[in-house]
């Protein structure tokens, strides 16, 4: 450790950083003690006879100056000193100290108080950098200090998103540390993967980046992978220790329609590579019924066991004292004024906030943040407030909704809801236009300019080129999707405005999927208006596509509508769909041979005649487009799954034929990389070749008998390996369960004061 930021300590970190320092500086064993605000004594050793007696004040007063800490010892706490008479006296302080300061204390403070046992900032940090075993057993000093943000920054660890690395060192600010992080410490070692499952607001992603910066210590390269797989095998790099960071994989607050191509499969096959890797570790966050809505939409999600690699996060790892650290700790880092914080001192205060059933830590950091901008507000007031949201988590947001938000800007948040992530600007323009059209208000550009600028910061944040948009976090999506629940007419608005068949496919998804079912029974009652919207729609240009590239993805939107026609029964959209799909060219235009397989299924299975007619005709077309080419793994592999969910639909003889071209390409790859010698880059890729050695250990003998000599040849390619790694990786936490939680919040009160 090459420094740190002590700064970034609360006043209740520096006393059990101070109380492990010295109890290792001066061998013998402290106690944090508490006597009123504080008496005088933070820390304590009482000899095993009562024959010797060191009292320790630690000064956390990082921001304030050397002039001010001298002044308050002589004024305030030279009597309490002189009081307690203690027979040695140490004081520890965050401020940094001169020889006329430390001087001055002692004259101030003597006989009890001597200039040898002075310790500044500068000492103490001399004193950490020769102990980094208490180091490490501080979170906040470790994840802070400066080489690992230094790193972090550096020119050579590329990120996707300059926002992830900039969020870091707030999100570690807060993070108290729980048996989660062990857990998923020890998956991401075994498995080099791991899956964290919550529901929302429970802290996912604040242990993913805990655990991103954790590596990032440990000397990986971090990556943000926030569209699909296939970026991190653009970034992929064999020699060098990567962590590939994937928040809300699945989705924010449901299943995000389509998986991109072949998604699963490469997630899949990721997954599986990089178990068999030392040097590569993937982190991943989802929520648990997303998750679930995965599985039973994707057959390779489904397949595969990810319960081993699975970190399922809830409120049984909050222990009380767990869940004191992470509201003092939201509360002492918030920008909430000192007597807002004061007023969580008292045990009535924290105590309901920390025992409550429904604890979450996105709802005090929400509440909290719009505490602080809050401009006339009455402190005392600020825990009822916390309290009541974690009683109705809409209370967040709504207040700011409905009274603070102008009507051009609460249409923008609806419009913005039911797009994909990071909307155009334009698109968004597009879809909040016509949603104001439908309702007759005005629709101007400087209007709309007007909206994104009162929503920017609150509400929404706007990245990259061309303005890209989204909500500023999942739980104002998550009180967007109780609002329109509640709110029928508005929906049907939505749907008559749609400028996107997006649009109404994620309102579609939300219906069917979430728990809720609210939304469903609202499309139910206007299926028919919903019909009309999506026929219209059908074959209108894709979001994010620029006006001047036309591109619609008309396979995976058919087979949208046919899914909605069969579960709302709908004939009038079914006979419009069987018309376009009895056009032709249908397969031969479709994006992607795997949503017509869908398609085929899905007519197959269909209530209505019109639409099983076509399965036999199109299953046909499908298998002689399937068989064009099987000259190549990913094409030949995928040939194989599709003409087996084709079932009897499909020739057998087909299957064969792909299935023996599949054979022969696998014995063909590993064949050649042999040839090129050990220590050899597969020519097709890491990301295709570990496809094609899976497939070689189910089929070892008839594929290559040399497997192990494949392996031999992969590690060299990797240039680090699994022991420099060990023992950089910070050591399991220790949690202080023998301080009182009452210590801990008496320290916001004394803010008020010092």
């Amino acid at each position: 450790m090459d420094g740190f930021d002590v700064g970034r300590l609360t006043d209740f970190d520096f006393e059990l950083v101070c109380r492990d320092l010295f109890e290792d500086l001066l061998e013998v064993r402290i106690e944090i003690f508490a006597q009123g605000r504080d008496g005088g004594v933070d820390l304590r050793h009482i000899g095993p006879l009562n024959d010797s007696q060191i009292i320790i004040q630690c000064k956390h007063w990082f921001n304030s100056s050397r002039a001010k800490l001298v002044q308050h010892m002589k004024s305030k706490e030279a009597l309490k000193i002189r009081r307690l008479k203690p027979q040695r006296y140490i004081l520890a302080t965050s401020v940094s100290l001169t020889v006329g300061a430390k001087h001055e204390l002692a004259e101030a403070l003597k006989p009890y108080l001597v200039e040898c046992d002075i310790y500044g900032l500068d000492e103490i940090v001399a004193l950490l950098k020769a102990r980094p075993e208490i180091v490490k057993r501080h979170i906040r000093l470790w994840l802070a200090s400066t080489s690992i943000l230094q790193s972090l920054l550096a020119s050579d660890v590329l990120t996707r998103s300059r926002d992830l690395i900039e969020s870091l060192p707030e999100t570690l600010l807060k993070f108290s540390p729980n048996p989660s992080l062990d857990r998923a410490r020890q998956i991401l070692e075994e498995h080099k993967a791991c899956m964290i499952v919550g529901n929302p607001g429970i802290g996912k992603s604040t242990l993913a980046r805990v655990l991103c910066s954790n590596y990032v210590a440990a000397g990986y390269q971090l990556y943000e992978i926030s569209a699909d797989i296939d970026e991190a095998n653009k970034v992929w790099s064999d020699s060098a220790p990567q962590v590939f960071y994937y928040d809300d994989f699945l989705g924010q607050t449901t299943l995000e329609g389509k998986l991109p191509k072949n998604e699963d499969r490469r997630l899949v096959s990721l997954l599986r590579r990089v178990n068999k890797l030392t040097n590569k570790r993937v982190i991943m966050t989802t929520r648990e019924y997303i998750l679930e809505q995965a599985r039973r939409t994707y057959e390779q999600l489904a397949r595969e066991d990810f319960d081993p690699m699975q970190c399922v996060l809830d409120l049984s790892d909050y222990k009380e004292r767990v869940r004191a650290g992470i509201l003092y700790n939201h509360v002492y880092f918030s920008n909430v004024s000192s007597a807002v914080k004061a007023s969580f001192a008292t045990p009535a205060a924290y105590r309901p906030i920390i025992e409550h059933r429904s604890f979450n830590p996105r709802t005090i950091e929400d509440t909290l943040r719009n505490i602080s901008r809050e401009t006339y507000f009455s402190p005392q007031d600020a825990p009822i407030m916390l309290l009541n949201n974690l009683n109705d988590p809409d209370r967040v947001w709504g207040p700011i909704y409905y009274d603070q938000l102008d009507a051009p800007a609460r249409d923008l948040m609806e419009a913005l809801f039911l797009l994909r992530r990071e909307v155009r600007y334009l698109d968004l323009f597009g879809a909040w236009a016509s949603l104001r059209a439908t309702r007759e208000s005005d629709a101007s550009q400087r209007t709309f300019q007007q909206a994104v600028r009162l929503l920017r910061g609150t509400m929404i944040i706007t990245i990259g080129q061309q303005y890209p948009t989204t909500f500023q976090n999942p739980s104002v999506a998550d009180f967007m999707r109780h609002h329109l629940s509640n709110n029928p007419a508005k929906v049907l608005e939505i749907i008559e405005s749609a400028t996107h068949f997006e649009q109404l496919e994620k309102l579609w998804e939300l219906a069917s999927k979430h728990p809720d079912r609210l939304l469903l029974s609202t499309l139910q009652s206007n299926c028919d208006k919903f019909a009309q919207s999506l026929t219209w729609t059908l074959f209108l240009p894709e979001q994010q596509v620029p006006a001047d590239r036309y591109r619609c993805d008309l396979t995976h939107r058919v087979s949208v509508c046919l899914q909605i026609a069969n579960e709302l029964e709908l004939r009038g959209l079914a006979e419009y769909v069987a018309d376009v799909i009895g056009d032709g060219d249908f397969i031969e235009a479709a994006a992607s041979l795997a949503d017509a397989v869908e398609v085929i299924s899905q007519c197959r299975a269909s209530q209505f005649s019109e639409l099983q007619r076509l399965a036999p005709p199109l299953a046909t077309e499908t298998v002689e487009a399937i068989m064009l080419d099987l000259t190549e793994w990913r094409r030949t592999d995928l040939a194989v799954e599709l003409l087996e969910r084709l079932g009897d639909l499909a020739p057998p003889e087909a299957l064969e034929e792909a299935a023996g071209a599949r054979h022969t390409i696998a014995q063909s790859v590993i064949r050649e990389f042999l040839e090129s010698g050990m220590g050899a880059t597969p020519a097709e890729g890491p990301d295709v070749f570990y496809e094609v050695l899976d497939y070689a250990h189910s089929h070892e003998e008839s594929v290559s008998t040399q497997l192990d000599e494949v392996h031999e040849s992969l590690m060299l390619t990797e240039m680090l390996s699994e022991q420099e790694l060990s023992g950089q990786l910070s050591p399991e936490y220790i949690e202080v369960d023998e301080v009182s939680i009452g210590d801990m919040f008496a320290l916001l009160a004394e803010q008020i004061t010092e």
